[in-house]
């Protein structure tokens, strides 16, 4: 049995050799003829489905908790006077939607530190006098901004916006849309008064807007304690609301 390992050694060598000469030889012939075939089948089927890509549309993708899909319909229907100041992390959506209708004030992708600088003095109501005035309204009123669109929170603290509380007490700037998800408020001297009473709604509505907001914050963000706290500050300052407004925001926010 011994001696006869070599022989067996040598014939099994020289089987997998063949075998693997069988291998390479199926590859190349699938390589060669199948997959051609394949990829014209593949092509022909491409060919035959696009009539129906036009039905495909990215908005579709596109969610209201984290875009402002229902503040862009209404400026899209009833086009308010631009220009427009807008949170950053709409900025590319904005675009998308509004160009060249209305330019944004501000995108993510921005490489200008002057505008991150100012958009920053805006969002954060920057006190410090500017052309007279503070100077989150100094810079508005520079660009000749008439129209604003933001949510009242900042999506990752959780904290209120310093320009809601500003916005809030404000005469200057009427809150015109308001969904849950964003708000709209544009410049009184600017709009036509039609306009603004036809959409007027009174800013103590503003303290719903950041209920619901709130409460979408604890949903995204449950690790982060000051949606938490907004919510408990709301439901003590509910006075501060119309009064047929307490009932949702107590349901809200439970």
């Amino acid at each position: 049995f011994i001696a006869s390992i070599p022989i067996i050694a040598r014939h099994a060598g020289i089987l997998i050799t063949r075998i693997s000469q069988s291998m390479s030889a199926l590859l190349k012939f699938y390589s060669l003829r199948i997959v051609p075939y394949s990829l014209v089948i593949l092509l022909l089927l491409l060919i035959y489905r696009a009539p129906t890509w036009g039905n495909i549309r990215l908005s579709d993708a596109v969610s209201p908790e984290w875009f402002p899909l229902g503040a862009i319909s209404f400026v899209e229907k009833y086009e308010p006077p631009g220009p427009i100041f807008n949170y950053a992390n709409w900025g590319g959506y904005l675009t998308w939607k509004l160009y060249p209708g209305y330019k944004v004030f501000i995108d993510t992708r921005t490489l200008n530190i002057e505008i991150f600088k100012q958009y920053f003095s805006i969002i954060n109501a920057n006190q410090n006098l500017y052309l007279g005035m503070p100077e989150w309204k100094g810079i508005l009123s520079s660009y000749g901004i008439n129209l604003i669109l933001t949510p009242l929170i900042d999506r990752y603290s959780g904290e209120i916006l310093p320009l809601t509380r500003e916005l809030m007490k404000d005469d200057e700037w009427a809150l015109v849309y308001i969904d849950g998800y964003s708000t709209i408020f544009v410049r009184v001297t600017s709009s036509k008064k039609d306009f603004i009473k036809a959409h007027y709604f009174d800013k103590r509505m503003l303290w719903y807007e950041i209920a619901m907001e709130a409460r979408r914050g604890v949903r995204h963000y449950p690790d982060k304690e000051m949606f938490y706290r907004i919510s408990m500050f709301i439901l003590l300052l509910n006075r501060a609301a119309p009064q047929n407004t307490i009932p949702t925001l107590i349901i809200f926010l439970i």
